[in-house]
């Protein structure tokens, strides 16, 4: 299979997926993805898109997948040719 070519920005939205895939608290997504701890802030805050888009639900602190984000996420993948 030929993987189609993404743009950072579906990249990145899938390493974000991907690490909220179970669950985790916002402040933890830049850890997952193995950023500095002073970045945790800013990837935090990042998330609004996803959470609009209906990607991400957020609840007491908490996030998480939707259906539609567990959808894009298995997409997404299979369009990088990882799935």
């Amino acid at each position: 299979m030929n993987p189609q070519k993404m743009s950072r920005e579906s990249i990145e939205t899938l390493m974000v997926l991907s690490v909220i895939r179970d669950g985790c608290a916002a402040g933890d997504i830049a850890a997952l993805l193995g950023l500095s701890p002073g970045l945790a802030p800013a990837v935090a805050a990042g998330i609004g898109p996803l959470v609009n888009a209906g990607w991400i639900a957020e609840e007491e602190e908490r996030l998480s997948l939707t259906e539609s984000g567990r959808l894009k996420l298995a997409a997404g993948l299979a369009a990088a040719g990882v799935a």
